[in-house]
């Protein structure tokens, strides 16, 4: 009799105690789901910030060996006679434009050079013929930085005055024997080829890559009408502003914000070398979808 009150009692004990059970596995389950899945979106995230910073890494690599190439032909004695006369360097530049415009055709827009005065030659070739374009840099803010002592700079895209084609420019000036510049030494990288290295970044279903000038102006977007026209820092939406402070900031991170009703996650990182920022965007609901990595192709 004493056995059997026991195991009643015991059994009692235990039903009282399953329903405890569960809801303590149930809520255990439920902070574990909740721990790993943003230990997954964390690491996920990370993995996404690593390759943005890789692939701005190599743009700005990339910039530099453009600007390394300019600045060693502004120290040439071709261009250090710029002032005296154009003939030397002009010849130098010829070389340099055909070499540039065989392998490199979809990159290089222009080569030219300037005196003190801002006086350019810039190279042209038109019906088999090379020749050369004069014209003025006065009016060009990069070659006044240049003529007040700055050594080397990737300025932000501007259109050819001698082609009409949207370009960025890494320019050098020309050192003086007693110091400071004498003029400048140039060449035209075209957008459209840093554009397309944008363009093949993709993230998910809706991720897209950007880049944003030192001003906070877009120069690489999927859709062109932002391209040269919207400045994130003179946007409507305070988010958008928000947006063009951190990739402008100098450092990579990850930026939440929601424009125009979606939620949406930036992976952004500098390019020192010209002081653009990068960014992959993708809304919150295609990112977190499915265990998606960065494609560029």
């Amino acid at each position: 009799m004493k056995n059997k009150m026991k195991a009643t009692l015991g059994n009692k004990i235990l039903f009282a105690l399953i329903p405890v059970m569960i809801i303590g596995l149930a809520v255990m389950g439920v902070i574990l789901f909740v721990t790993m899945n943003k230990l997954i979106k964390t690491q996920l995230g990370g993995q996404v910030l690593k390759t943005v910073e890789s692939e701005a890494i190599n743009i700005n690599t990339w910039l530099e060996g453009n600007l390394l190439e300019v600045e060693s032909i502004a120290k040439t004695p071709a261009a250090r006679k710029i002032n005296n006369s154009f003939d030397n360097i002009d010849a130098l530049n010829t070389e340099r434009y055909k070499f540039f415009t065989t392998v490199y055709p979809e990159r290089v827009s222009t080569i030219y050079a300037a005196r003190k005065d801002a006086v350019y030659h810039s190279i042209k070739f038109n019906d088999g013929i090379y020749s050369i374009h004069e014209g003025s840099l006065a009016s060009r803010d990069y070659f006044k930085r240049i003529l007040a002592g700055e050594s080397a700079i990737v300025t932000n895209p501007l259109v050819s005055k001698s082609t009409g084609i949207l370009s960025t420019y890494a320019v050098a000036g020309i050192p003086g024997e007693s110091g400071g510049n004498v003029g400048l030494i140039g060449r035209g990288i075209k957008m459209d080829y840093i554009q397309t290295i944008i363009g093949d970044l993709s993230l998910g279903k809706s991720g897209y890559g950007m880049l944003v000038d030192s001003s906070g102006l877009v120069i690489a977007h999927p859709d062109t009408n932002f391209v040269m026209e919207l400045n994130l820092l003179e946007a409507e939406e305070a988010s958008l502003i928000d947006l063009g402070k951190n990739i402008m900031g100098g450092e990579s991170g990850i930026f939440r914000f929601t424009s125009k009703g979606v939620n949406s996650i930036a992976f952004y990182a500098p390019i020192p070398i010209s002081g653009w920022g990068m960014a992959v965007l993708v809304s919150e609901s295609d990112f977190y979808s499915s265990i998606t990595k960065l494609r560029i192709t």
